[in-house]
């Protein structure tokens, strides 16, 4: 009598689980090709200019700061 009320009590619970593993399974199974790119595979082009222009800017103002110490000041 016992093992009938606990069979009746865990058979659907064994079956529902069974159904949502098996569902998500074969969800995660299915093979659909992704047309979504990384945003850094869009960006690559973009984000390498703007760098180079930065580096570009950098450079220009240290070789003024580097001009203006390497002339003698009148003073001294």
């Amino acid at each position: 009598m016992r093992s009938h009320v606990v069979m009746i009590i865990f058979l659907p619970t064994i079956i529902f689980l069974w159904i949502i593993g098996w569902s998500l399974f074969w969800i995660g199974s299915q093979k659909k090709p992704q047309k979504t790119q990384n945003k850094t595979e869009r960006d690559g082009i973009e984000i390498t200019t703007h760098l180079y222009k930065e580096y570009e800017t950098i450079t220009k103002i240290l070789s003024r700061l580097l001009r203006r110490k390497a002339e003698p000041t009148a003073t001294s």
